[in-house]
């Protein structure tokens, strides 16, 4: 399934990825105004893409409390109502945890980005997947 007839379309795929996430040229980009949801809303780089792309789009950052990712139909639920352009998956079980809980880890790093890429598939929106923030060092 495709994106939807008239969903907005990224006119140029040119991302400026520092920290803080900086603004280019307008000459540079261009993006029609998009529906996102965010998970792992907490998290360094979801809190960060949040805070740009709600300058010129809708976005809807959820936390753990509010969306567990690892809940395949609440995620085909909350998409559904949603029914965005661009999902931003930045809810990760980090190295450290993951060695202690493997469990938690598989939930949350293999089987809540799949629900989130089946839920993007049946709504036709593009995602974006984040497996990990251990590269991030200290404060933006």
């Amino acid at each position: 399934m495709g994106p939807r007839p008239n969903a907005p379309l990224l006119q140029h795929s040119i991302f400026f990825a520092s920290f803080p996430l900086a603004e280019p040229p307008a000459s540079h980009y261009s993006l029609l105004a998009m529906k996102v949801l965010i998970t792992g809303g907490a998290g360094l780089v979801a809190s960060h893409f949040a805070r740009r792309f709600a300058r010129d789009h809708e976005v809807l950052a959820l936390t753990h409390r509010e969306l567990d990712i690892a809940d395949g139909e609440s995620v085909h639920r909350r998409v559904a109502d949603f029914h965005p352009d661009l999902m931003i998956n930045g809810a990760v079980i980090q190295v450290d945890e993951a060695d202690e809980k493997p469990a938690k880890a598989q939930a949350v790093n293999a089987d809540g980005p799949r629900f989130l890429a089946e839920a993007a598939n049946r709504t036709g929106a593009e995602i974006i997947h984040f497996s990990t923030q251990y590269a991030f060092e200290g404060e933006p």
